[in-house]
């Protein structure tokens, strides 16, 4: 018989069990990847619900006034968990605030097998910027009306746990093994639980993935820069512009004049070109656009800027927009340092020396997830990692003057791969900090560069 989840939320007057009451207990039954059951109770702390609490929870005084006591629930709640496995996020709260009041109103303490979401979305959802059930529902795409009652609370740990699981049956058994064997520090039961799920999986490995000395990776490619041989002629006046922008792009005449003055610039250069742009103007388009009809792999762009966030519009939305009016269009990669990225030789190393140190391993289980997903290896990804961690000491790359071409991961390293999209790409993304290195180090680095 399958083995039944009571996956459980409460809210309560405070975090102190000795003296603070629950005044809301929800449960959801979950068995064989379905939900079989749902129970929900204000309960009346016999105290009042300080403001904090009533602001937080939106549970008032007033609701709790006429509802039961948890000495007349009691009997009930503890039959509903009876032979279940307790699932809840961070469970070590709801855990033991429970167990004492079941052992304040005579019942025996729990006992029951437990299992923390909050552990398993840090280990299987690694790209996570935060695992506050709240955010998570919102990354995933849950419904949750009411965070913080009982019962929504519940419904959406439910809806977390079942996902999860789902993702856990779908990474490669290689990749699933190797975290059953580091997860032994977890909370409670949650390793039995993995092992669990990792006996039921079969042995295939998808098409998208290789395994290398033991490690499952994304395959990884390098798109070719394919040069058009019809070579078009930039337009330069407002009929020309609008023809070729199109539905796609809005003609503004502030952008054209960026637009015609970026092109002339590089087509005729006499000096350094300094724009002030007001805000709004569409300067990323504004530049990008003129530079289409110059740029190549051999004498690319080089945007260098201070926010990830721009970085990561221009590459995910800008170059999409501009590219749809191109006839050449631009294959953009985002460059950083080789401390950014993992160094899987190193990393393979952590796994066959394992440090008896729950963080660390909660990290090491946490890449291994993240290794099935990443084709670029960057630990920005990451974007909860500490990365003053000692973990990530010892699997920073040190650069390519550092990596042997008989190790297992060469071929299919970061930072190569990186310099192979670089050589087939005609715009690179950079941060002012790399820019001044790399043109201290290499000089003709700089020859093209727009910087904001």
């Amino acid at each position: 018989m399958k083995p039944i989840y009571a996956v459980v939320d409460l809210e309560t007057t405070g975090t102190d069990s000795t003296v603070d009451r629950i005044i809301q207990f929800g449960c959801v039954l979950v068995q064989d990847g379905k939900i079989i059951n749902r129970f929900a109770a204000d309960i009346n702390p016999d105290r009042r619900i300080s403001k904090q609490i009533q602001r937080l929870t939106h549970i008032t005084n007033q609701q709790v006034s006429k509802a039961p006591y948890f000495e007349d629930v009691a009997d009930t709640i503890y039959n509903l968990l009876s032979n279940t496995i307790f699932v809840a996020h961070n469970i070590y709260f709801d855990y033991h605030f429970l167990s004492n009041e079941f052992v304040r109103c005579g019942l025996p303490s729990l006992s029951l097998p437990g299992i923390d979401t909050v552990e398993l979305a840090q280990v299987f959802l690694p790209t996570e910027s935060s695992f506050r059930l709240g955010d998570l529902a919102d990354s995933i795409g849950f419904r949750h009306d009411n965070p913080h009652q009982a019962d929504s609370d519940a419904e959406v740990t439910a809806a977390l746990f079942l996902y999860i699981e789902a993702i856990m049956r779908e990474l490669p058994r290689t990749t699933l093994k190797q975290i059953a064997l580091l997860s032994g520090q977890m909370g409670m039961q949650t390793s039995d639980y993995i092992h669990g799920i990792l006996k039921e999986k079969g042995p295939e490995l998808a098409e998208d993935f290789e395994v290398i000395d033991g490690i499952v990776l994304r395959k990884k490619t390098v798109p070719l820069f394919e040069a058009t041989h019809f070579q078009e002629t930039y337009p330069k006046v407002k009929t020309e512009k609008e023809q070729r922008f199109g539905q796609h792009l809005v003609y503004r005449k502030q952008q054209a004049r960026l637009m015609n003055a970026v092109y002339t610039h590089y087509t005729q250069p006499e000096k350094n070109l300094i724009i002030e742009a007001e805000t709004g103007m569409g300067k990323t388009i504004g530049y990008l656009f003129p530079a289409a009809y110059l740029v190549t792999p051999e004498n690319p762009l080089i945007v260098s800027t201070s926010s990830i966030l721009l970085q990561n519009q221009i590459i995910n939305k800008d170059i999409p927009l501009v590219n749809q009016v191109l006839q050449q269009p631009l294959q953009a990669v985002l460059v950083k340092s080789h401390r950014h990225y993992i160094d899987l030789q190193r990393f393979k190393a952590t796994l066959d020396q394992p440090v008896e140190q729950k963080q660390y391993a909660q990290y090491q289980m946490g890449i291994l997830v993240w290794l099935t997903k990443t084709e670029t290896g960057d630990f920005d990804e990451l974007n909860l990692v500490r990365l003053d961690h000692p973990l990530f000491t010892d699997i920073r790359h040190r650069g390519v003057a550092f990596l042997a071409k008989d190790q297992p991961f060469y071929e299919q390293d970061f930072v190569r791969h990186l310099y192979q999209r670089m050589a087939q790409s005609n715009v690179l993304i950079v941060n002012h900090a790399f820019l001044m290195q790399e043109n201290r180090r290499v000089q003709p680095f700089c020859q093209r560069v727009i910087t904001y």
